[in-house]
């Protein structure tokens, strides 16, 4: 061999070993199964060490990964609602409130931090008005209130069993302001009972206003200070630019999301609903006057989502269900309690300060508030009923242990 050829072949034992020591340390080692199975228990347990420790360095790093990704979409979210707070406040709403009572006031406060107030009632709030940013007209200048105010949302805050009654004396308005200006504004409620609110609003009003249903689960003794944050609202969107939706398929981008899973063709972030025949509509479709009803009807709802509410879009029939029972059977059991003349003694356990304070707050209530959750959502008679049976099973066992029955017994010499 040639010293030349020597030397050519000296390197190329020399790069050959730097690939292979460089490949060494670069990639894991890799054992087959039969030196595996040869090597001393020692030896299985450090590379069983090096698995897991490759396994923990990936995991760690994937969780700081994340973490930087979940900071920088905070960031976005953050900056999203600073611009969504600017665009609400940017055009805000000229917001009319029938029934500017106690909770007429305690919801009219809240508005005027994004929006223009207009309170009407028969009674004279102007100076409560005046020192929470807002306008007041008596009830008896009802036309005034409708035409003049150029009014984006009218909210009626009447009592339930009154609610009816205003709408047929504020529908004459709403026609006058179709003939002269063309257009209706928003008419939402804030009732307890929401089936029958959204019957009476789909009977009297004109099908050019437009309607949503709300219930804010919360007013001014349980959320005192007007701190609205965590607190349940509530809402049907229920007729847009004359389209009747269906109650229980509200827009796909939000709780029914699945139904658009189902078909590869349906964007579930467009905000699609489906109206009563079943014909799906775009918030954004192609009518100026069906953007400015979906805008609208946003607008109003960001006021809620700003001062932190759990916001719920469900059904009215929905709704009756679940307060029927909880709210209906709340009242019920206070003002049975009430009724009784429970007082407080020297010795109360806390159990009975809590029954004394459940009374307390059911009856500080309005008669006419637990007449009407009772009169107007057909699911209370049945809590009632599903009460007595309660009381009657619990009563007929305590009477069965002294061998009595609770049909042979004269209630006042057994109870």
């Amino acid at each position: 061999m040639t010293r030349r050829k020597c030397k050519d072949f000296k390197l190329f034992i020399i790069f050959s070993l730097g690939l292979a020591v460089s490949a060494f340390f670069k990639f894991p080692r890799v054992v087959n199964s039969t030196a595996t199975s040869s090597q001393p228990q020692g030896n299985n347990n450090n590379i069983n060490m090096d698995a897991a420790t490759l396994k923990n360095s990936a995991t760690a790093g994937e969780l700081e990964r994340l973490k930087e990704e979940e900071a920088r979409l905070a960031a976005m979210l953050a900056s999203i609602r600073k611009q969504k707070l600017s665009a609400l406040r940017s055009r805000p709403l000229n917001i009319g409130v029938i029934g500017f009572g106690r909770f007429g006031q305690f919801i009219g406060k809240s508005f005027t931090k994004y929006a223009n107030v207009v309170g009407t009632s028969r009674s004279d709030y102007t100076q409560i008005a005046n020192d929470m940013g807002a306008k007041y007209l008596p009830l008896s200048n009802l036309e005034s209130f409708v035409l003049d105010e150029d009014l984006d949302v009218i909210v009626v805050a009447v009592s339930i069993v009154s609610f009816e009654d205003t709408l047929k004396d504020l529908v004459p308005h709403l026609k006058k302001r179709l003939e002269t200006k063309g257009n209706c504004p928003l008419i939402t409620d804030v009732l307890s009972v929401k089936e029958h609110a959204r019957t009476m609003m789909m009977k009297h009003l004109p099908e050019e206003c437009d309607i949503l249903c709300t219930h804010p689960m919360f007013g001014p003794d349980s959320a005192k200070h007007g701190l609205w944050n965590g607190q349940k609202f509530v809402y049907e969107r229920t007729r847009v630019d004359k389209v009747l939706l269906d109650p229980d398929i509200p827009r796909r981008d939000t709780a029914y999301r699945n139904l658009a899973d189902n078909d590869s063709d349906v964007d579930s972030e467009s905000g699609l609903f489906v109206d009563v025949q079943g014909v799906e509509h775009n918030m954004h479709e192609n009518s100026e006057s069906h953007v400015e009803s979906m805008d609208r009807i946003e607008r109003f709802l960001s006021i809620w989502e700003e001062e932190g509410c759990n916001m719920i879009s469900m059904s009215c029939a929905h709704h009756d269900e679940y307060t029927a029972n909880s709210q209906f059977i709340t009242h019920l059991t206070g003002r049975i309690l009430g009724a009784q003349g429970l007082s407080a003694t020297p010795i109360d356990t806390k159990g009975f300060t809590n029954v004394l304070k459940l009374v307390e707050t059911t009856t500080a209530d309005s008669f006419d508030l637990f007449y009407g959750l009772y009169k107007y959502n057909r699911n209370s008679m049945e809590i009632i009923v599903k009460l007595k049976e309660s009381m009657d099973d619990v009563v007929s066992k305590l009477l069965e242990k002294e061998g009595k029955s609770i049909d042979s017994l004269d209630q006042k010499s057994c109870l």
